[in-house]
């Protein structure tokens, strides 16, 4: 079409074609204002903020966007990176200069608020000019009505006509529709080009100045003839697909040669050139401004803007991001220009380039710091805006260190704060790609973020942190989903592995969760092996057996009734370890007994079969010997008693199964059980039963008449104010001839009778007016004194239940010091009150009962006392202790008597008279308020004289004293003083060296409150060192250790003869409340005494109240208690003390004659007799032994087995007998010890794994069995840090892990075997499967070997692991079996993660330096292969000489085949017609195959000759010389687009 339109083209109609209900789309503006650059693009479209402009068609620019063209300017130089060619001069009429001193953004800004009248004056399509019309008239109108501007300012332009057609560009059909309106493309005008003498119009051609112009395509004559003639010849014999493949093959080496690039590059950036500060800003500015070509900007660049500042350059100009880089380009380019140009060349030159590369890099970060330091200012969000588009346009076309700043920016996201935290989020969200594309940077992105949301959750979870709480789970989810890899972390996993319960609660999706439970058991795979000779019945035990020993006042019933029954599926078992332990001899307590007593019954009423599991338990433990058989019988008399068990089906199950016929041990054990069954209220018929079997075995029966009798005089000899009428003068009987039956009756009768002596009605009347402070009448009948009795009654009988009734019922009394009993025997046994249900309803009575006397009558201190320790103790309200701890001040500064004159003055009989009785001393001390120092230390020595004649008489000869509260009484004169009085008393004792005497007084001070047992402790320390000189010979210093030892334990024996009841029984209690709070210092005590004395356990100085606390303590925390022991240090002999200890406990809980045995024995007993009950006596046994053992080897010496043998293989048989608790004995033996096992099993996994190897898997489930069991004990002691000596270890297992994966590798191999069947590759890995994970189990258990000895030695085994790690992870037969190839690559990432930079590089580039590597090792080492690897240089070589012919006959042969080739043929026939197949002809055929096979072969040597001749080297690509709009100097030109080379790789 001509360019200048004919006349008729004048009168054109003005009206125009509008579409109905369509409106226009706006002139986008191109964000990228140059091509060829996709790559950038894709990022700025990431982070470009969606404005009000991308969602409407109005045609204003806001300012958000980037780039501000008007349609002149892109249809004259497209943005400024044009082809360079200047389009004519002229006025633009769109365009507004700025004024002075104004800015650049007004003027752009100006210039786009025309685009409107841009689109209504350039339609998009018009008819021609109506007629009468003039054009230059509207030309006119539209001119007038332009605003007069500056034409001095304005660029060189082109003004198009205004009668114009715009049509839309080639982009705007390729955006698609008005759903994407953002990617509109610019418009052009049809049939205008601008006059440039260079146009086909412009060329003047004879054919031009005939015809005229036409820019039609010529019409393609049709061939008249087709080419099948001439090659159908060629291609239909044998040779024919060898000859066309030649043919390409010369025809892509000719393309590959024509396309190599042959020469550097001779790219030279625009210079520098040193500007004033007007002209550079005014430089700066322009390039702001797009309207001025970036063309005009490229002649020079202004010296000086380099590093920091050219980027705060770049933000403050508001230079569009694509003429930013530009410049950045431009700088860095002379830059790095200016380095080689010092004179320094080779590798000091590309040093000194890395080294400013990394600086340039280095100030990006100090740009994006500063911008993130800039929150919360003044258009911060516009700058954060600028500042990541260009530091990620930067980092996209690698213009910094990728390395240096993803390790910036993950080392700034790990250490930053919650409330920069979202910024950093986006960031890493933009370079996501980059950071996960690689384990060591994914693993530091994953420990990251699960650090950040840890710490949200632990600081608690808020409204304001919800929205960073779902973006950092989202992130999680992400990596769990897709990037799974980064995820391992088996060194922090126990410290983040609940956030993935979390997410998989936050994602329910189906991907996240099995994404989630891969990733935790992957990881739980690497942190720990569970043990498979473990079962689930052994932790179910465990766990119950825990939960009862767990059991205290404050225990909450029903829970843990719920918790046990709900503990296994398996009623019978549980029932059945509840019995146990309730029996067991290694633990002590009555309440045992009680809480199952309890629970059982609980659980009767929810119809579990209780009488069943009973029964099987009487059935297995009737000959057992760490079961206590006198806990049994009182457990199933309990039951009995109230009608939770049944006599009858016991009876029915003792026949039908025959244990009274054979004598044995459960013969006697069930007569025992039957004798000691109570007959009360059972049938007539079950009595007779009962009876009959018992005369048939010749046991003993009781009859009725003389249990009553014995019932009778025991209660009168024990509590004969209560039961006066039945004394009869009878020998006294001791509680112990009752069996159990028995004892329950006497418990019944005395209960009975103590309901009886208190009053009913008296005791409704006081409850029901408890706050009534004229109710003063007593309620109870009964005295302290008779309590007292009644309580050792009960106490003797371990009737608990009946003792819990009599609290209750002598509770209404308002006798204070019966009450102060009460609470003192609550507070005692608090245990088992609370196992039958007594504890918390008595404890609140005793409070009511406290707040309702306090307002009747001051309270007695001795209540007060009690009700301290029991408030203390309890749950109650806060307001009752202070008002506890206020009385009792008060009755401490209360006096005696209300007297005014001091004792010396009223009462000279203390001076001159002899005060021998407790009547006198006690109307002494009601003489007066005050005492003077000699009548105090009088009175003093006649009380201690009394309590020692006391003593000698034993308290047969002389009254019972008052001891008690005659040192109180003394105390509250003259607290100093009487300190003084008691330390003299006790230097005396010990100077006399009586134990006995020493003990009392101790005892006597601590029951009447005088010397607390904390002050005791700390005063015999001090005074133990002054005191040495005075101590005689036969009370030596470790004596005074085991006296205040056994001062600080009670004893389980009556209370002291020379104390009255209640101070007894108030000690006991004081005893007991040291013991819990205390525990720590009274083990250290022991340790001690032990280490002192040589003899402390066999001299039986230890009481029983002494072995049961150790042994409580064990059951508590086992090693706490090693712990302490170990802490007293000592030698050989404090050893054996310690291990005679130990044995003693061990004999306690029914293993008898244990230190009877040698060492060996003692060890292999205690493996095999451990279970879940005898646990923590066991291993403090087995402790001392192997601290025997680290001392002493002679006495483990055994002929049959090496000594080092002796543990590990007790441990071996345990594990194959399927013991569950001989992981807990393997961690409290010592390091020695525990090394030993684990080599031991190590070495018989690697010796069996030989076995691999072998054809014959006969035996492959017993090597299977035996290969659990030495794993189990290597994950047992996998916490242990391996020997240095065993470096050579991982040799072994690189090289068995080598031969396994040359066994996989091999290809399969049909073995015929006895069966008659033919092994494949499926049964051959399931046979070897098993020891693949055996071995990489061993790996990454003894990983640490991998690492010592030197640095070279180290690396080459690594390099030799690394290698058969790799084989395994990518044979293409294993890929089938996920699980064990997710196994290999984890053990095979905890590795990399530890190998140093250099080896890490090494294995990039063996195993990731192709791109045909396998992705996962690419991940693992990271990428080897330059982006820009497919660019080489290619330089010719001089072609060889051609070698001189052999003979004649070669000669002429090529030469007939070189005429043959080259021979001229006519159209349509390249051969001679085919001959026939019988005569000469088919030997011409012949000749002619050959000469087509021999120019194939000609052909294929000539293009692998020229190919040899051209040399090709790496052609290193710099990306700072990638520049847009470069001034053309050399036809290689780096800054054109490489990748249309791509097309063949080099």
């Amino acid at each position: 079409m001509n360019s200048r339109p004919a006349a008729a083209n004048s009168r054109r109609p003005s009206y125009q074609i509008v579409n109905e209900g369509a409106e226009r789309p706006p002139k986008i503006p191109r964000l990228n204002s140059y091509a060829g650059s996709t790559a950038t693009q894709g990022f700025d479209d990431a982070i470009r903020p969606i404005t009000k402009a991308d969602k409407n068609w109005s045609g204003i620019k806001k300012e958000t966007e980037w780039d501000t063209h008007t349609p002149q300017s892109r249809l004259q130089e497209r943005d400024g990176f044009g082809d360079g060619r200047r389009t004519e001069p002229g006025p633009r009429p769109d365009y507004k200069a700025p004024e002075p001193g104004s800015d650049t953004k007004d003027a752009t800004l100006a210039s786009t608020s025309d685009q409107k009248h841009d689109l209504q004056r350039y339609p998009l399509l018009s008819f021609p000019i109506r007629p009468g019309t003039s054009p230059s008239q509207e030309n006119a109108e539209s001119e007038s009505r332009q605003p007069l501007r500056d034409s001095a300012t304005q660029p060189f332009g082109l003004e198009l006509p205004a009668y114009a057609t715009v049509l839309p560009g080639d982009k705007f059909w390729r955006a698609g529709g008005d759903c994407d309106k953002s990617r509109r493309g610019e418009t052009k005008v049809a049939d205008f080009f601008c006059w440039q003498a260079n146009h086909a119009e412009d060329t003047l051609t004879e054919q031009v100045v005939k015809s005229g112009f036409f820019d039609k395509s010529q019409n393609i004559q049709h061939e008249t003839n087709t080419a099948r003639p001439s090659l159908w010849s060629h291609l239909k014999n044998k040779q024919g697909l060898q000859t066309l493949s030649s043919l390409l093959v010369t025809v892509l080496e000719k393309r590959q040669h024509v396309g190599l690039i042959t020469s550097g590059s001779t790219f030279k950036p625009p210079p520098r050139i040193t500007m004033t500060d007007t002209r550079r800003e005014t430089w700066l500015r322009d390039l702001a401004n797009p309207d001025v070509p970036v063309r005009r900007q490229s002649k020079h660049v202004p010296h000086g803007i380099k590093g920091k500042a050219l980027l705060e350059q770049c933000l403050n100009k508001n230079i569009p991001i694509p003429r930013a880089v530009w410049l950045v380009k431009c700088i860095g380019a002379n830059e790095i220009r200016g380095l080689k140009r010092r004179g320094v060349s080779g590798a000091f030159a590309v040093g000194g380039e890395v080294k400013w590369v990394k600086e340039w890099t280095g100030f990006v970060q100090q740009f994006m710091e500063l911008l993130i330091g800039l929150c919360g200012q003044q258009h911060w969000q516009s700058k954060m805006q600028y500042g990541t588009r260009l530091a990620t346009q930067i980092f996209g076309e690698r213009l910094l260190d990728r390395d240096q700043y993803l390790d910036w920016l993950l080392s700034c996201f790990e250490s930053t704060k919650n409330k920069q935290l979202p910024i950093w989020l986006l960031l890493v969200q933009i370079y996501w790609k980059h950071l996960v594309s690689n384990r060591q940077r994914g693993k530091r992105l994953a420990e990251s973020l699960l650090n950040h949301l840890n710490m949200i959750f632990a600081e608690g979870v808020d409204t304001v942190y919800r929205s960073l709480i779902d973006r950092l789970q989202l992130l999680l989810a992400t990596l769990a989903v897709a990037h799974r890899g980064c995820l391992i972390l088996p060194d922090t996993w126990q410290k983040y592995n609940h956030l993935f319960q979390m997410l998989k609660d936050r994602f329910p999706d189906h991907k996240v969760v099995s994404a989630c439970k891969n990733v935790e058991y992957r990881n739980k795979r690497l942190v720990s092996v569970p043990f498979n000779s473990l079962s689930t019945c052994s932790h179910a035990t465990r766990a119950l057996v825990a939960r009862l020993d767990a059991f205290t006042h404050n225990t909450q019933f029903g829970e843990l009734s719920s918790q046990c029954l709900g503990s296994s599926s398996n009623k019978q078992q549980i029932i059945g370890t509840l019995l146990a332990w309730a029996s067991s001899k290694c633990r002590s307590g009555t309440y045992r007994m009680y809480l199952a007593v309890r629970l059982l019954r609980r659980w009767r009423s929810t119809n579990v079969d209780v009488d069943g599991a009973i029964l099987l338990f009487l059935r297995s433990t009737a000959v057992s010997k760490t079961l206590c058989p006198h806990s049994i019988f009182r457990t199933v008399t309990e039951l009995v008693r109230s009608g939770h068990f049944s006599i009858g089906r016991y009876l029915q199950w003792l026949i039908s199964e025959g244990c009274l016929i054979e004598d044995n041990g459960a013969k006697s054990f069930h007569l025992q059980l039957l004798a000691e069954l109570p007959s009360q209220q059972l049938p007539a018929h079950i009595t007779n039963l009962k009876r009959s079997l018992l005369q048939q075995t010749q046991v003993t029966i009781f009859q009725d008449a003389d249990e009553d009798e014995n019932a009778a005089s025991v209660l009168a000899q024990r509590v004969p104010n209560l039961f006066t009428h039945m004394a009869n003068g009878s020998p006294p009987i001791s509680t112990n001839q009752f069996n159990v039956s028995g004892k329950l009756g006497l418990g019944r009768q005395l209960r009975q009778r103590i309901r009886q002596h208190t009053k009913p009605d008296d005791l409704a009347k006081l409850k029901a007016k408890a706050d009534s402070p004229e109710n003063l009448d007593t309620v109870s009948a009964i005295s302290n004194e008779e309590f007292c009795a009644s309580r050792s009654l009960l106490e003797d009988c371990s009737d608990y239940a009946v003792l819990a009734d009599v609290l209750d019922i002598t509770s209404s009394s308002n006798d204070e010091s019966v009450l102060a009993s009460i609470t003192d025997t609550l507070r005692c046994h608090a245990q088992t009150f609370a196992a039958i249900g007594a504890f918390s309803p008595v404890s609140q009575i005793l409070v009511d009962r406290y707040c309702s006397l306090r307002m009747r009558r001051p309270t007695s201190r001795t209540f007060l006392l009690s009700l301290r320790d029991l408030v203390s103790f309890i749950d109650v309200d806060p307001r009752i202790l202070p008002l506890v701890e206020r009385d009792l001040a008060r009755c401490d500064r209360k006096t005696v008597v209300a007297v005014c004159s001091p004792v010396s003055d009223t009462n000279e009989v203390t001076q001159y008279t002899k005060v021998d009785s407790n009547d006198e001393i006690e109307r002494t001390f009601a003489s007066g308020t005050t005492m003077d120092e000699p009548t105090m230390s009088r009175l003093f020595q006649k009380i201690t004289h009394r309590f020692e004649q006391h003593l000698k008489s034993k308290g047969k000869d002389a009254e019972p004293a008052n001891l008690s509260c005659w040192l109180y009484w003394l105390r509250t004169f003259d607290e100093k003083k009487f300190e003084l009085l008691v330390h003299d008393w006790l230097l005396r004792l010990l100077e006399g060296g009586c134990a006995a005497r020493l003990y009392a007084a101790f005892c006597s001070l601590a029951g009447a409150g005088c010397l607390s047992l904390e002050s005791l402790v700390s005063s015999t320390a001090v005074l133990q060192d002054g005191l040495e000189p005075y101590a005689s010979s036969e009370f030596r210093a470790q004596d005074k250790r085991a006296l205040i030892l056994n001062m600080l334990v009670p004893a389980n024996k009556s209370l002291l003869p020379w104390l009255h009841a209640p101070d007894a029984y108030r000690l006991r209690v004081c005893q007991q409340v040291y013991c819990e709070g205390h525990a720590k210092t009274i083990l250290s005590l022991i340790g001690k005494v032990l280490r002192a004395n040589g003899s402390m356990v066999s001299s039986g100085m230890l009481n029983d109240g002494t072995l049961g606390f150790v042994m409580q303590q064990l059951v508590r925390d086992s090693s706490a208690v090693i712990a302490t022991f170990e802490a007293s240090g000592g030698n050989d002999a404090t050893k054996n003390e310690f291990q005679a200890l130990a044995g003693k406990l061990i004999e306690i809980g029914g293993l008898a004659d244990f230190a009877k045995l040698s060492l060996n024995n003692q060890v292999t007993t205690l493996v095999e007799s451990a279970d879940d009950l005898s646990l923590p006596l066991c291993v403090l046994a087995l402790r001392q032994l192997s601290r025997l053992y680290e001392s002493n080897h002679a006495g483990f010496v055994d002929s049959n087995m090496i000594s080092g043998d002796v543990f590990s293989g007790a441990l071996e048989a345990a594990v194959a007998a399927g013991s569950s608790t001989w992981p807990d004995l393997l961690q409290v033996m010592p390091l020695g010890i525990t090394q030993k096992v684990r080599e031991h099993a190590e070495d018989t996994i690697l010796s069996l794994s030989v076995l691999v190897s072998e054809k014959d898997d006969s035996n492959a489930y017993s090597n299977g069995k035996m290969l659990e069991q030495y794993l189990s004990l290597v994950e047992a002691t996998s916490q242990i840090p391996a020997s240095p000596e065993r470096a050579l270890f991982a040799d072994a297992m690189t090289r068995r892990l080598k031969d396994i994966a040359e066994i996989v590798a091999k290809p399969n191999e049909s073995i015929r075997e006895d069966a008659g069947f033919l092994t494949s590759f499926v049964h051959t890995l399931r046979t070897k499967r098993p020891w693949i994970e055996a071995l990489l189990h061993l790996v990454h258990t003894n990983r640490s070997l991998f690492f010592y000895g030197p640095p070279t030695t180290a690396t080459d085994t690594q390099k030799r692991l690394v290698d058969a790690l790799a084989a395994l992870l990518r044979e293409p037969r294993l890929q089938a079996d996920s699980d064990l190839v997710d196994h290999v690559f984890d053990v095979l990432a905890t590795f990399v993660d530890r190998f140093l930079p250099d080896l890490r590089a090494h294995c990039a580039e063996v195993y990731a330096a192709h791109s045909t590597a396998d992705s996962r090792l690419v991940f693992l080492f990271g990428s080897a292969v330059s982006p820009d690897a497919w660019l080489a240089l290619a330089h010719p070589l001089p072609p060889p000489p051609p070698p001189p012919p052999s003979n004649a006959a070669s000669t002429s042969t090529t030469a007939h085949t070189m005429h043959a080739a080259t021979a001229p043929t006519t159209p349509g026939s390249m051969a001679p017609p085919p001959p026939s197949p019988h005569g000469p002809g088919r030997v011409h055929a012949g000749m002619v195959q050959t000469t087509q096979q021999q120019q194939a072969t000609a052909s294929n040597v000539q293009a692998k000759n020229n190919a040899e001749l051209v040399k090709t080297v790496p052609f290193v690509l710099n990306r700072w010389e990638l520049l847009q709009a470069p001034p053309p100097v050399g036809e290689n030109d780096t800054s054109l687009s490489l990748s249309l080379f791509g097309a063949r790789l080099t």
